[in-house]
């Protein structure tokens, strides 16, 4: 899909001799386009890869007053996340805040005293103790299943109810992650 618009001169690197628009322009550009879910998706990957925060996109917005889908592009912010570890985490996080939960911490830090250790969340409503979990293809390696059981059982013994989910539950399963989430949620206040 070819789009015209308007660059301006910081808005453009080299990349192996070509000509390209900076991943700050590139989120602003996709920001601007629908469908939103798919928006901060691509602004969650390209802040966490190169190390910007989605504010920033607010700064382009008001450059370019007026151009088409701007308008878009605080909603797609104020969704975003910098520190989003995936796509599916995106979408995981997306499905939970359209539910109308509250939206959840995004990469939670969680100290272990008893081993010295520390474990990142992918989502996590830390006044609770509910962590959320999305597991991709590469937990099922025999030697990170080892290890993400021996991780869980820590989690649950500092007190943590731990929920995960697949791509399955995120794509077939999005009633049944609420309901699940929204009965934690009870339980815990």
């Amino acid at each position: 899909m070819v789009h015209r618009d308007r660059l301006l001169d910081d808005e453009i690197t080299p990349t192996r001799g070509i000509r390209c628009t900076t991943p700050l322009r590139t989120a602003f550009d996709l920001a601007r386009r629908p469908p939103r879910d798919e928006a901060v998706v691509a602004v969650d990957g390209l802040a966490n890869r190169h190390r910007f925060h989605p504010d920033r996109l607010l700064e382009l917005q008001a450059r370019h007053r007026g151009h088409r889908g701007v308008a878009r592009v605080p909603d797609v912010v104020a969704l975003a996340s910098p520190y989003a570890g995936s796509p599916m985490e995106t979408r995981l996080r997306l499905l939970i805040i359209s539910a109308g939960l509250p939206p959840p911490h995004v990469q939670w830090v969680v100290q272990d005293p008893a081993t010295r250790t520390a474990y990142w969340l992918d989502l996590a409503w830390p006044d609770l103790k509910i962590g959320i979990e999305y597991e991709g293809v590469l937990h099922t390696e025999p030697r990170r299943v080892f290890r993400d059981i021996a991780r869980h059982t820590r989690l649950v013994d500092l007190g943590w109810q731990v929920y995960r989910y697949t791509k399955h539950e995120v794509y077939g399963g999005r009633a049944r992650i609420v309901a699940e989430l929204i009965r934690a949620r009870s339980r815990s206040t």
